[in-house]
């Protein structure tokens, strides 16, 4: 297990939960319906990038758990540990709000959807002290792990030290370098995230390299005659 990885998917777990109590308490609020879906779309993007490090850990987190979690009104949901907990908690939210707009291109249409699905996210609403104790077991797993991953091996030497979690601007730009072909969606397929997270402004080097590469010349093209002067033309 990469701890770097472990850590910061663990943080966002933590945060997860805080986010989804508040769009909870803002779903009835017509005026924040544009800020809600934007939250959701955060939520999104950070649900793909940390989970399969989440997957991972599932076992080790389901050790660690002081006990399994149990979610809903009715104890619907039962699972091993509160960062499993918290990552299916999202995943609910995104498939009962955010992803059933993915199959409407109509912009009117979808927002009248948007409207109607909002409404369901008060199935997710959760009390400050539900919050503060699921955010408490996530601290107490996480530090469980990471305790136990830094205890020394049995020849006394620490494991080596992991590199810090690349941003996902760097990881498109690695995938862009490597498949210069590629289109926007095509990278975002790849590191799993949606194609709006790798807008300009989110990311910046990314973007560069894509101007750089289209605004490279092309070399022009030519003929040899037979004494070895070279007649060149550029592509209309």
């Amino acid at each position: 297990m990469d701890n770097e990885k472990f850590r910061a998917a663990s943080k966002a777990a933590e945060n997860w939960l805080g986010v989804l109590s508040l769009l909870a308490q803002n779903c009835a609020k017509p005026q924040l319906l544009d800020e809600n879906y934007r939250i959701l779309e955060r939520l999104q993007d950070s649900y793909y990038a940390h989970l399969d490090v989440l997957r991972e850990a599932k076992e080790p987190l389901a050790a660690a758990s002081d006990s399994p979690v149990e979610w809903g009104s009715t104890a619907r949901y039962v699972w091993s540990s509160a960062h499993e907990a918290a990552a299916n908690v999202l995943c609910l939210a995104l498939e009962w709000l955010f992803w059933p707009l993915a199959d409407i291109d109509d912009p009117e249409q979808q927002r009248k959807a948007a409207r109607k699905l909002i409404e369901d996210a008060v199935a997710l609403k959760m009390t400050g002290e539900q919050v503060a104790k699921l955010q408490e077991r996530i601290r107490r797993e996480r530090a469980k792990l990471l305790r136990g991953a830094t205890e020394p091996h049995g020849n006394g030497a620490q494991p080596p030290e992991t590199k810090s979690k690349m941003s996902l601007d760097a990881q498109a730009l690695a995938v862009f370098i490597e498949h210069s072909d590629w289109s926007k969606v095509q990278i975002a397929k790849h590191l799993r995230c949606n194609p709006k997270s790798l807008a300009p402004g989110r990311c910046p080097k990314l973007a560069s390299a894509i101007a750089a590469y289209k605004a490279k010349p092309k070399m022009p093209r030519g003929t040899k005659d037979a004494d070895g002067n070279f007649e060149a033309w550029d592509d209309e």
